[in-house]
């Protein structure tokens, strides 16, 4: 009965000798074929002590020096267990994947929920505290017409009351902004409600008080009727 070598290199080393499924002998190999499977340095003086245990022919040329492995050789390593193997790791599905990258966005919108909740809260808490209380009413086209007026009257403007102290007086006193007041007053001459007149010179240093309207140009007056 043959004794294999006990080495684990030995032992690979002679089963790259035999076929892989059937462990029956290959063709004679050179000791150069042999080494481009097999770097290890020792090489010869392993394949010559198998030779030698009987386990290999050795075949010297004078150009060359083969190996082959011999029937029993094969049997022998037929009966041993098949060598360890590393398994590869099993690649994901696409489906594992999907579910794993679900249950982790399940995991993070759990974690951070409650914290965007409590930090939406406090910034609602902090810009109620900090926003300033208003309590100007709206105006309305009447109180709008009969601002003109009170305007004109108080500042002494005479019948053409400057649209800009009329709006400044509209948006201290009322709550409406400059876009809103200028397309109010602009609605209320198209309902001939009241009538706007244009600047002489539209390059006056108050030019940005009126309103630039195109086709037309600056309409910088309102008309106090009640004049």
């Amino acid at each position: 009965m043959l004794s294999l070598p006990s080495e684990p290199a030995d032992l690979e080393l002679l089963r790259q000798l035999l076929n892989k499924s059937k462990h029956t002998p290959l063709k004679a190999q050179t000791a150069a074929a042999i080494a481009k499977k097999n770097s290890r340095p020792d090489l010869i003086a392993a394949l010559d002590a198998m030779a030698a245990a009987g386990l290999v022919v050795r075949t010297a040329t004078a150009k060359s020096v083969s190996y082959q492995a011999t029937e029993a050789t094969g049997l022998e390593v037929a009966a041993l267990a098949p060598p360890p193997t590393t398994k590869a790791a099993r690649k994901p599905a696409a489906k594992d994947l999907g579910a794993e990258l679900l249950a982790l966005e399940g995991r993070l919108l759990g974690a951070l929920l409650p914290r965007l909740e409590q930090i939406e809260r406090a910034l609602g808490i902090a810009k109620t505290a900090s926003a300033p209380a208003t309590s100007k009413p709206a105006i309305t086209d009447d109180e709008l017409i009969a601002l003109v007026h009170a305007v004109g009257a108080n500042e002494d403007h005479g019948m053409l009351v400057p649209i800009g102290a009329v709006r400044a007086k509209a948006i201290e006193e009322r709550a409406i902004d400059r876009e809103a007041f200028d397309r109010r007053l602009l609605a209320l001459e198209r309902a001939f409600r009241l009538d706007l007149k244009v600047a002489d010179d539209p390059r006056r240093p108050d030019a940005a008080d009126g309103i630039e309207v195109p086709g037309r140009g600056l309409v910088f007056f309102a008309v106090d009727r009640a004049r």
